[in-house]
């Protein structure tokens, strides 16, 4: 991913949801040095030995189904019911890891300055697909 470079005048005029969050979060945007937006969609295909539970409910109990599943980083509880309804929780459990790095210009084997800059995101949760990432960088106002 390159970097995208926006003045403060840029940032609030082409990214209204990032100039809000930075409002809700009672920073400045004057003040932004980068900010990273990252979207990940996690899909687990699950097989599982559906049991048969029973509920107690006061003196009465309710006779169902239930579902359990998991793993480091997926979590699967359910309840099929005696009217075919589901219920159903899944946690999932993610960690991104983001580095920012410089890429240099070079010729032959000398390398010096800076070509670009980069933004590496991985997931830590193997189930975990990154569907996008951005990486925007505020340009420094020049002073008068």
């Amino acid at each position: 991913v390159q970097a995208l470079t926006l003045s403060k005048s840029e940032v609030e005029k082409h990214c209204a949801d990032l100039t809000n969050t930075v409002k809700e979060l009672d920073l400045k945007v004057k003040r932004l040095q980068a900010a990273s937006t990252t979207a990940t969609k996690t899909e687990v295909e699950v097989q599982t030995i559906v049991k048969d539970s029973i509920i107690y409910r006061d003196t009465s109990y309710l006779k169902v189904q239930a579902i359990r599943w998991k793993d480091p980083w997926i979590n699967v509880d359910g309840l099929i019911m005696p009217d075919k309804k589901l219920d159903l929780r899944i946690q999932s459990v993610d960690t991104l890891f983001q580095v920012v790095h410089r890429v240099p210009k070079q010729w032959l084997f000398f390398r010096w300055g800076t070509k670009a800059i980069r933004q590496e995101v991985v997931s830590s949760n193997p189930h975990t697909q990154i569907v996008y990432s951005e990486y925007i960088e505020l340009k420094k106002r020049k002073k008068k």
